[in-house]
């Protein structure tokens, strides 16, 4: 087979794009807009573009370059990588967008490593095909990827059965799809697409107009950047932008993750540092990562412990700190979006406790979700919190960035995504899928490590239990597997008991597991995890947060008949619920500015 390809020199914008018959074109007749070919392998589709383009889709989708470059959250795929990225764009968040790249002028290396590209991917092109990639900026194949034991965890629980897949196509453009060029790979692969000028009243990822100067600014240099703002403006959205962009120029990057309710790579309840070597292309729960540093703070809600919190960051930071390879890499810091009192108490300790180099802001149209005002250096160094005194010879220099949010809908003002509990939930069943084998994926098929009481020290987080009631809190229930050098430890009186921390510690957590169940006869407790036997063996403290599992993942457990256990039947008690984030504190109790 010989390839001869060769860059059209004409470009289209959008206005010069119309749709005839469901068939996408230049206005003028030439070739199409947009080309998608269905190959003769199974589940392999080539999407055929000129530059500019954006498509947007919704659904999983593995994607490989075939010619020429495109960009996804900021990361840039180009001919020459020729690696396949999985990308993920579920029910409950924005769709992702596939959009080219300004085309470089066209060589014969290039056209070399396109042949090189098919060959080695076994393609097979018609003429038909050859033919209409010679007129294209961009080839991109598209594949269902294999399933993954989160996707197929994910199948056996109700409220998530259907994330990743949009078996239904909207009625109101049933005839335009049907005869568009996306139906067939819309069909096979259970996804949706649309292109710039269908999907303009649909939540979709926007990249800001100054994201890439200022992503160009921050990584100039090895730099430390703390990414701030309110609940729902895309601080997450544009971390992962960060991240995508640094990576091709420093290969590794630090993520220091404090934001415990919605953190980009752990079980919720944690603050820590991580470093990330690959594309992050999907929700927090597509990529959890194992950190190189861990703290359990044991809450969501930092209102609740706002001190364990501010140990716990500068616990990481310390470690950081110390180690001289992450000092070599840039830092991205993902903070709270608790912008009222003590919430901003702690974001100006955060960045007096790093001192950065940039700080990024984003802003809402809602005055509800900014900060008091912005975060300039003067700013913080005047606010006087209670966490973290800055020494007056030592004042903060850094470039304060601030940028408009483009995570809310333009008529309701209202933040887009998935809701706050439903993604912890997400998080916390991605991590469990770790432990679940094909083709049932019962969790309860895990078999179990049988733990002594004399190995461990038991801890409930911020609050205090009876020795006799604490194996009862923590059976059944989500624990933090932690390692405890400290002396602060309460042996019962009865010798049944397990010892237990007479408060909470801030120490490095290994992981995550489930107590199945606990035996007093044998003295010993049941767990499942998902954790190395080899790191669990350093394991000798859990710790129990208010971190809950759904009560899907009790129910779906087994096949078992009759009754199944720690489950009850009937209303839930209102008591059982999680309280409320309080965002107006007292003005008097936290911080202000000195005068």
């Amino acid at each position: 087979m010989e390839l001869c390809l060769k860059r059209s020199n004409q470009h289209f914008t959008e206005s010069q794009v119309c749709c005839v018959n469901g068939n996408w074109k230049v206005e003028d007749g030439s070739w199409p807009y947009v080309l998608v070919h269905k190959l003769p392998r199974r589940e392999q589709f080539l999407l055929l573009m000129n530059h500019p383009n954006t498509v947007y889709f919704k659904g999983i989708l593995c994607i490989c370059l075939l010619k020429g470059s495109v960009e996804i959250l900021g990361c840039t795929m180009s001919v020459r990588t020729n690696t396949r990225q999985t990308v993920y764009s579920p029910k409950g968040s924005s769709m992702l967008s596939i959009e080219t790249c300004f085309p470089s002028p066209a060589n014969k290396p290039d056209d070399e490593v396109v042949f090189v590209n098919v060959v080695d991917l076994g393609l097979e092109l018609s003429e038909e095909i050859i033919s209409e990639m010679r007129h294209k900026d961009c080839v991109v194949l598209l594949e269902k990827p294999r399933l993954s034991p989160l996707e197929g965890y994910l199948k056996t629980l109700g409220p998530f059965m259907h994330l990743f897949t949009f078996t239904e196509l909207k009625e109101r453009y049933a005839r335009v799809r049907e005869s568009s060029p996306f139906y067939k790979v819309e069909e096979m692969f259970r996804c949706v697409f649309e292109l710039s000028n269908t999907a303009e009243n649909l939540k979709r990822h926007q990249k800001g107009p100054d994201w890439e100067e200022i992503t160009n600014y921050i990584n100039r240099e090895s730099a430390r950047t703390v990414v701030c703002g309110g609940k729902g403006v895309g601080k997450s959205t544009f971390v992962r932008f960060l991240v995508n962009q640094s990576l091709p120029l420093f290969r590794e990057v630090l993520c220091l993750d404090f934001d415990p309710g919605q953190p980009e790579f752990t079980i919720p309840g944690c603050v820590s540092a991580v470093i990330v070597k690959q594309p992050l292309l999907g929700p927090s729960f597509t990529h959890l990562t194992t950190p190189e540093q861990m703290v359990f703070v044991g809450e969501v809600n930092i209102a609740q412990c706002p001190s364990q919190y501010a140990d716990s960051v500068q616990h990481i930071i310390s470690y950081c700190n110390s180690q001289p390879k992450l000092l070599r890499m840039p830092w991205i810091v993902n903070t709270m979006g608790f912008n009222k009192g003590v919430g901003v108490d702690l974001t100006t300790s955060v960045i007096r406790m790093l001192k950065p180099q940039h700080v990024v802001q984003i802003q809402s149209a809602n005055a509800e979700f900014n900060f008091p005002e912005p975060l300039s250096p003067p700013y913080v160094c005047s606010y006087q919190n209670r966490f973290c005194e800055l020494p007056p010879d030592d004042p903060l220099k850094y470039v304060l960035h601030t940028m408009r949010t483009m995570a809310e809908n333009k008529k309701g003002m209202a933040p887009w995504g998935m809701g706050a509990p439903r993604l912890r939930e997400a998080v916390i069943l991605s991590y469990l899928s770790r432990m679940v084998q094909p083709p049932k994926y019962i969790l309860a098929d895990t078999v179990p490590y049988m733990i002594p009481f004399c190995k461990v020290v038991l801890c409930v987080c911020h609050t205090k239990l009876p020795f006799c009631q604490i194996l009862s809190a923590i059976n059944g229930n989500l624990v933090a597997l932690c390692s405890y050098s400290g002396s602060d430890i309460l042996v019962p009186d009865d010798p049944q008991l397990p010892s237990v921390l007479g408060q909470q510690p801030v120490c490095p957590c290994l992981g995550f597991g489930i107590v199945r169940g606990v035996d007093m006869q044998e003295k010993c407790l049941f767990l499942i995890t998902p954790v190395p036997e080899a790191v669990l063996s350093t394991v000798n403290c859990l710790m129990l947060g208010t971190i809950m599992l759904p009560s899907y993942v009790y129910s779906t457990a087994s096949e078992c008949e009759g009754e199944i256990p720690y489950m009850a039947t009937g209303p839930g008690h209102p008591l059982s619920k999680v309280a409320s984030r309080f965002f107006r504190p007292s003005q008097h109790i936290y911080g202000t500015r000195r005068k």
